[in-house]
């Protein structure tokens, strides 16, 4: 019997992250899936729309809790 497959959020997060940080919040979560090595339903069943999964990814451990600190954070770090 096969086993069930294990989505691995932190990747998804890390991902989506590295996406939304590079092209803003109208990045493609076609773009996030495939970093992420996940199917876009995998991304949805996961987090409803696009807005959660956005929030989800800038509310990081580092302490900074909204996605415009973050990207203020980044800006001009490459």
């Amino acid at each position: 019997m096969a086993r069930p497959v294990s989505i691995d959020i932190k990747k998804i997060l890390d991902a989506a992250r590295v996406i939304f940080l590079q092209n803003g919040y109208n990045a493609s979560t076609k773009k996030i899936a495939k970093k992420a090595g996940v199917s876009e339903g995998s991304l949805f069943k996961h987090y409803r729309t696009k807005t959660d999964l956005f929030m989800a990814a800038m509310d990081d451990e580092d302490g900074i809790s909204t996605g415009e600190e973050r990207l203020m954070k980044s800006a001009g770090e490459g």
